[in-house]
C-alpha cells in the first residue's frame, strides 16, 4: 500500500498529437475536431475546465470514437470533482465519475491497448470500489498501462506503482508482474527520474 495514495490522483492528460480516428471523416469536419481539441487542452491545462469540457463534447459531438478527446474529456470530469466551485453534489459528482468510466471504456473498446485509458479507468474503480472483483479489474488495467509502456520504451512507474499495490491487495507476490518486482521496477524508475532531475539542475 505505499505507493496507492500517492498515486490515486487522477492527473489530467493533455494528449496533443491530433489523429483522426476515422479516415471518412471529411477535412473539414475534422480541422474542427482538431480545433476543439486543441482549445480543450489548452482550457485545461489552465483549470478552465468549463471551457475544457464544452470544446471536448463538441469534439465528441463530430466524432464520438476521437480517441484523445475522450480520454481528455473523462480526466475533466474527474478534476472538476475536486474544484469547490463547480457543483459538489454527491450525485453530480457521481454522474460525472460514472460518465468518465464510460468515456474510458469505450476508448478500450475501441483501443485494447491503450495504456492511459487504462490507468486512468484503473484509478476510477479503485476510488469507487474496494471490492476484490474491482481490485482484479484494476490490476489489470493497470497491467495493461504497464506493458503499453514497455512498448513505447518509456516505463511509467506510476503503473508499476498501482499494479504493485493491486497485486500486492490480490496477495499475488511472484512472478514478472507481481507486486515484489512491480515495486522494484517502480522504485528503481523513480531513482532515475530523481538522478535526471538533480543532473538537469547541476547544470542550470
Amino acid at each position: 500500500m505505499i505507493f496507492s495514495k500517492q498515486c490515486q490522483a487522477f492527473a489530467a492528460l493533455l494528449i496533443l498529437v491530433i489523429s483522426p480516428s476515422s479516415l471518412s471523416i471529411e477535412p473539414q469536419v475534422q480541422s474542427q475536431i482538431n480545433r476543439h481539441l486543441l482549445q480543450g487542452n489548452t482550457a485545461l491545462s489552465l483549470e478552465k475546465y468549463d471551457e475544457a469540457a464544452e470544446n471536448y463534447k463538441s469534439c465528441l459531438d463530430l466524432d464520438p470514437d476521437q480517441e484523445s478527446c475522450l480520454i481528455n474529456y473523462a480526466s475533466t470530469l474527474v478534476d472538476m470533482n475536486g474544484v469547490p466551485s463547480y457543483d459538489q453534489d454527491p450525485s453530480i459528482q457521481q454522474n460525472r465519475l460514472v460518465t468518465a468510466q464510460r468515456l474510458l471504456r469505450h476508448v478500450l473498446d475501441l483501443h485494447p491497448n491503450n495504456g492511459d485509458a487504462a490507468f486512468n479507468l484503473g484509478l476510477l474503480i479503485q476510488d469507487s470500489s474496494k471490492s476484490e472483483e474491482s481490485t482484479r479489474e484494476a490490476a489489470r488495467l493497470y497491467l495493461i498501462a504497464v506493458k503499453a509502456s514497455l512498448e513505447e520504451g518509456e516505463e511509467r512507474w506510476d503503473a508499476w506503482a498501482n499494479l504493485a499495490s493491486a497485486e500486492h491487495e490480490l496477495g499475488r507476490f511472484l512472478g514478472f508482474y507481481g507486486a515484489r518486482r512491480a515495486y522494484e521496477r517502480s522504485i528503481l524508475l523513480l531513482e532515475q527520474i530523481a538522478e535526471q532531475y538533480r543532473s538537469y539542475t547541476e547544470e542550470l
